[in-house]
């Protein structure tokens, strides 16, 4: 018996971390796992013997042999809820903070719409949606007040799906508007909400609305793809597909794997690129009023064919990614007009591989790149600049902000942020792996607002074509002052562009 649990165990390490003939005494941190791959490893060998183990003794097992005599049978999950205390880092998380001073604000959500053309199944879609929902219980989560601390509740109530037939089409965007504002409590069971409308028999607009808590806009893509997915095999009437590994198992093992490997590198990294005073770590551009009233506004602008062009051109002849010159352009704006030497952008860390991203959950985190620019500095300088910096910043992308803003500023308040005030996103595929089988999909606008402070820019490729896309209050930035921004780096894209090719 206890030779097939060694067996089974490093047979799904092997599967996991993609290598061949495991040692069973090999260290499991030695063989270059990480705390989602324990995870995994977990949730694999669970399924084939019935045994299960912590995660966290993954991790710090010296021999995995040795951790298969301390498997014990698995036990089956409650059917009720299943609570658990957020650590004490992790309610410091700048969200929670925000939900408490203004619970009614729908700040930290986002939305998702599109047009389906063809003969839907409504009842394999709702199945579908529900089926993604069971097997992540991020998407049932909530963060409660419990005193001084939180508690992290995973529920289980089924997802909400509203279904709305015969709706004039003059009032579709209406509704999935309203879908895109409506508030996620903290408290609530619900991290994701969906409508359905229908105008007839071949023509419906699904809507999806996310906590921010879970969801991201870059790890949209997996969810939607998971959906389709999951549609398809209802359809074959395959069944679901199994379960995904525990969200709170991740909760118990992240923090610990962290703090052992990779905190302190982190801190140093971060520590000479920022402010040594959290006070100081603002950057603002001028025409900067005051704080936000709530005045949230969307301001977005068609990108010229010549302009796309030139950004793919760029990125060709001088062999860096679309991001990159995108990044580098913005960067001389904003060197330009605030005549500083060091600017920094904030932009999400979208390097995580597709299983990473299944199994984190969804989490966001940030690079709050700094990239110094000289004077008269040249276009293949600046190029480098954001290449170097940002391939650096990157081997840090997945250590949680809060360590090193604690690291970094351990008298900072809890629940501290301050945004960069400018953030940029390049996105080829945005809500592309969207797909009904047998129907055409297309994605559409809805109304959606400024989530923080600060300009964020999203220069996205749409059905259409480009599109530059600025979320702000207007409170702290001007409507005129951020148009000149778009259109200033706009500009700076097509004119690097010419750069490149006088050469």
């Amino acid at each position: 018996m206890l030779a097939d649990l060694v067996g089974r165990l490093t047979a799904a390490v092997a599967d996991v971390l993609r290598i061949e003939d495991v040692d069973p005494d090999a260290s499991f941190l030695n063989l270059g796992g990480t705390s989602l791959d324990a995870v995994r490893v977990r949730a694999r060998f669970a399924a084939s013997t019935g045994y299960s183990f912590d995660v966290v003794d993954l991790l710090r097992s010296e021999r995995l042999g040795e951790l298969a005599l301390h498997a014990a049978p698995a036990t089956e999950r409650p059917s009720g809820s299943d609570s658990h205390p957020l650590r004490a880092s992790d309610a410091q998380l700048w969200m929670l903070a925000a939900e408490q001073a203004d619970p009614d604000h729908p700040k930290f959500q986002f939305a998702c719409a599109f047009e389906v053309d063809g003969p839907l199944d409504v009842p394999a879609l709702a199945g579908a949606l529900e089926d993604t929902h069971r097997a992540h219980e991020v998407l049932h989560t909530s963060f409660a007040p419990a005193g001084d601390e939180w508690t992290v509740e995973v529920h289980s109530e089924p997802l909400s799906v509203e279904i709305v037939d015969g709706v004039d089409p003059e009032l579709v965007h209406d509704r999935l508007s309203a879908l895109a504002q409506e508030h996620f409590p903290a408290e609530g069971p619900d991290r994701w909400r969906v409508v359905l409308v229908s105008t007839g028999p071949a023509r419906h607009y699904l809507g999806i609305s996310f906590d921010h808590r879970v969801v991201d806009g870059w790890s949209l893509n997996i969810l939607l793809d998971e959906i389709s997915r999951r549609y398809l095999a209802r359809l074959s009437e395959t069944g679901p597909e199994p379960a995904a590994p525990s969200y709170l198992d991740l909760l118990r093992g992240l923090d610990d794997e962290t703090r052992r490997r990779r905190r302190t590198a982190a801190v140093d990294f971060w520590r000479v690129r920022l402010p040594a005073k959290y006070q100081d770590y603002p950057f603002t551009l001028p025409g900067r009023l005051g704080d936000p009233a709530g005045d949230s506004r969307v301001l977005s602008v068609a990108v010229s064919e010549e302009v796309a062009d030139a950004l793919h051109r760029t990125a060709t002849m001088v062999g860096q990614t679309v991001w990159v010159v995108a990044t580098s352009a913005l960067a001389q704006v904003l060197h330009r007009r605030t005549g500083s030497t060091s600017v920094r952008i904030l932009t999400s860390a979208a390097n995580r591989s597709y299983g990473t991203e299944s199994t984190v959950g969804w989490f966001a985190n940030g690079l709050l790149n700094t990239y110094r620019l000289a004077a008269g500095s040249t276009l293949s300088e600046r190029l480098e600049e954001v290449a170097r910096e940002s391939t650096a910043a990157s081997a840090f992308s997945d250590v949680p902000a809060r360590y090193v803003r604690c690291g970094l500023w351990p008298d900072a308040p809890a629940g501290y942020r301050t945004d960069s005030q400018i953030y940029l996103a390049v996105n080829e595929e945005w809500t592309k792996p969207l797909t009904i089988h047998g129907c055409t999909v297309k994605g559409i606008a809805t109304d959606t607002a400024a989530d923080s402070p600060g300009i964020e820019l999203f220069l996205e490729a749409s059905s259409t074509g480009w599109v530059l896309d600025a979320f702000f209050f207007e409170s702290e930035y001007p409507m005129n002052l951020v148009r000149e921004l778009m259109d200033e780096f706009l500009t700076e894209i097509r004119n690097n562009w010419l750069e490149v090719e006088s050469k």
